[in-house]
């Protein structure tokens, strides 16, 4: 399920950065991409970064799906 919610925002992110040119949205998936390279193992969703990383992911869902940007 998380892949899939992964690829999605993406995905979409991509697209609504292309169609927007949204620099928000193109800062927070160059953060998400970067946090997912090293494929993280253990505490990444109990640990501080992992915080952060939460908080770039509701970024970038919310600019998918604000109609008004």
């Amino acid at each position: 399920c998380f892949f899939i919610f992964f690829f999605y925002l993406i995905f979409c992110g991509i697209k609504t950065y292309v169609k927007n040119k949204n620099v928000t949205l193109l800062a927070s998936l160059l953060f998400f991409l970067s946090m997912l390279l090293p494929l993280p193992a253990g505490s990444f969703f109990t640990s501080f970064g992992a915080t952060i990383f939460w908080v770039n992911v509701g970024l970038i869902y919310n600019k998918i799906n604000n109609r008004n940007d």
